[in-house]
């Protein structure tokens, strides 16, 4: 059971009433992205180009970057048998343990992948904001459906107690 949320005037963030030390991150904004400079990405590459997930939920640009030859990618296990190539992280982020095995490299310290990261900055915002109060101790809960891949990259970057509540 949690307590009476009050409404701040911040999309971001809402502080539960009776506990001082707690605060929780919710309101996901999701803005239109912009896939010029992927589209840009995919064309001038020699190597292949790919997307962990979706880069979007708009169709549109989905199957534009998939006629341009840009793969998605729909696992961490399809990502780590990629010997070349760049991924670009989706709109809705991934969790911090996926991005850093998306960044490996090989004996020789190479990296193997070129990872571009797409996240939308208001997402980015809240994954700091999760890491961040974690760290200081503070609950989060969270608002969206555990399924989606926003509110799993979310989870990923929480540092310490988090609900999710649909």
């Amino acid at each position: 059971h949690l307590p009476a949320l009050r409404n701040s005037k911040k999309a971001e963030e809402f502080s539960l009433s009776d506990r001082p030390k707690h605060s929780i991150s919710v309101r996901l904004n999701i803005t239109p992205m912009n896939s010029k400079e992927f589209t840009e990405q995919a064309e001038k590459s020699e190597k292949p180009v790919y997307t962990f997930g979706p880069i979007t939920h708009n169709d549109i640009v989905v199957e534009d970057l998939k006629n341009k030859g840009v793969r998605v990618l729909d696992s961490i296990e399809e990502a780590e048998q990629l010997s070349e190539g760049t991924v670009i992280i989706r709109a809705h982020g991934v969790p911090k343990q996926l991005s850093d095995r998306l960044c490996r490299k090989d004996e020789n310290g190479t990296v193997i992948l070129n990872v571009m990261d797409a996240t939308c900055p208001f997402v980015k915002k809240i994954h700091e904001i999760v890491r961040k109060q974690g760290e200081e101790g503070r609950v989060t809960v969270i608002f969206g459906d555990r399924e989606h891949p926003e509110v799993q990259g979310i989870i990923g970057w929480c540092t310490g107690e988090y609900y999710v509540l649909k």
